[in-house]
């Protein structure tokens, strides 16, 4: 257990602590959008808009953390040699993943915590401890699906071809979403893709949550992509695990 934390700690070191691409994308971003748009965009309810806007930019920081930060980094420790040392030394691969697992969990903890301090400063808006506690610790475990995303990228190739497939999921997915702007703004077409999408799930349940109600159709939408893309991880895994064997 001593020798699984004390790796904990070093992953948690140079993914979160060193990595400067964690405290831009992850980190600043949201925080710069939210900041941007609660002062761009002035509506007539201000604190509800603020305060939706900002559990959208918490979503916003897990979404870019659990997809582009996650397949960066698997993608790095797999091409320069770091999942083979794992699996000829006495330290499972599943060891290996259960550790990033907890620092992927912390990263969105972290992100999160940050982004919402932001918003508690600059807005002056007023949460419950039940709130702040389902936003930075439960709601990142419901982002289970989007860290799958960021393993599944990870999967694909280089860190080029790797990067390039997560990119071109986050944004679009946190456009149509409602992420950036009210899902109700789009094209009807576009709001029922949007919908569909793993971070409107998420969304919409934390909203439900905070206002105790229990969203159990988000919740279900949550698990079947969840499973689903289990499941497409292991076709990737098994396909280019092949291929790179075969090369």
């Amino acid at each position: 257990m001593n020798k699984f934390f004390s790796q904990t700690w070093i992953n948690l070191k140079r993914i979160i602590l060193r990595n400067k691409r964690f405290v831009f994308f992850d980190v600043l971003m949201p925080i710069i959008f939210y900041l941007l748009f609660t002062r761009a965009m002035p509506m007539t309810n201000q604190g509800s808009w603020s305060k939706d806007f900002l559990i959208s930019m918490i979503i916003y920081a897990n979404l870019l953390g659990s997809v582009i930060t996650v397949a960066n980094n698997l993608t790095t420790d797999r091409t320069q040699g770091l999942l083979t040392f794992v699996t000829l030394s006495e330290r499972s691969k599943g060891y290996y993943y259960a550790s990033m697992g907890l620092v992927f969990w912390l990263l969105n903890v972290v992100s999160a915590s940050l982004v919402l301090l932001v918003g508690l400063l600059a807005s002056g808006i007023k949460l419950t401890g039940f709130e702040i506690s389902y936003l930075l610790l439960a709601m990142p475990l419901t982002c289970l699906p989007l860290v799958l995303l960021g393993i599944i990228c990870s999967l694909v190739g280089d860190n080029s071809a790797s990067a390039g497939m997560a990119n071109l999921l986050v944004f679009p997915m946190a456009m149509i979403s409602g992420l950036w702007w009210p899902i109700t703004e789009m094209p009807l077409w576009l709001q029922k893709i949007g919908e569909l999408m793993p971070t409107y799930a998420i969304q919409t349940m934390t909203k439900e949550a905070l206002n105790n109600h229990f969203a159990s159709g988000q919740l279900i939408s949550i698990l079947i992509w969840t499973f689903g893309l289990i499941f497409v991880m292991m076709l990737v895994n098994r396909f280019w695990g092949v291929r790179e064997t075969t090369i």
